[in-house]
């Protein structure tokens, strides 16, 4: 699977002032890949990994991936396509609190019509499994570490078996043991032939990923 950006660019309106958010920015990835993405705080860092999870729109440019132009697809066919290919982690992990671990992972699987409701409890056991957290499964995100809740965001961004993860300073609210725990899970999940795509500051995610872009001033250049 390969991913691709073409001179996406993003402008802008505050107050009677445009702002270049994102200038002619390009990049390419594969399916395998461990991606960084650095910058300075308001660099569009953000931005940008809204464009690839196709919640924010770009003011011009192209989009491809596995060679469709994402960027025209209706907003019906969007949104299912984002359901189906694309997983999405959080900093702030995003899990509901008056729902268990086990109820937070299966949410996605309910826009997944693919998936029968007989196969959804091994889908969720699974994921959970690979994450190390099916001894917690019944227990609410309150109780949890931020470790723990990170890992139990994770099994929900990767439950419907997407092609793309994209994680926005996933391991920034947690020490340094959990983030160890976090990068070998995306590790491992790229070994199983996805893209796992990271926004961070992190100095030891930068040396664990396998490409390294950095976002300057609204330009994107590759580092690694």
């Amino acid at each position: 699977m390969k991913l691709e950006v073409r001179n996406v660019t993003k402008t802008i309106k505050h107050e009677n002032t445009y702002m270049e958010i994102l200038k002619g920015v390009n990049m390419e990835c594969q399916s395998g890949e461990i991606v960084a993405i650095v910058g300075n705080s308001g660099s569009g860092k953000s931005t940008f990994l809204n464009i690839l999870a196709m919640i924010d729109t770009c003011s011009s440019g192209e989009y491809y991936i596995e060679g469709m132009d994402v960027f025209r697809l209706s907003d019906n066919d969007r949104v299912d396509f984002r359901a189906k290919n694309i997983g999405i982690v959080f900093q702030q992990y995003n899990l509901i609190n008056n729902l268990s671990c086990y109820d937070n992972v299966k949410i996605p699987l309910y826009v997944n019509h693919t998936v029968s409701k007989k196969d959804r409890d091994k889908w969720i056991r699974e994921k959970l499994e690979m994450v190390g957290m099916t001894h917690r499964m019944s227990h609410f995100p309150k109780t949890l570490s931020g470790g723990e809740q990170q890992r139990v965001a994770i099994a929900r961004a990767i439950i419907n078996e997407p092609k793309i993860i994209l994680a926005d300073e996933p391991t920034g609210n947690v020490d340094l043991e959990n983030e160890q725990q976090i990068l070998k899970l995306f590790r491992s999940i790229a070994k199983k032939g996805k893209l796992v795509i990271i926004v961070t500051h992190s100095q030891n995610v930068m040396a664990f990923a396998d490409t390294v872009y950095k976002i300057n001033e609204g330009y994107l250049e590759k580092t690694k």
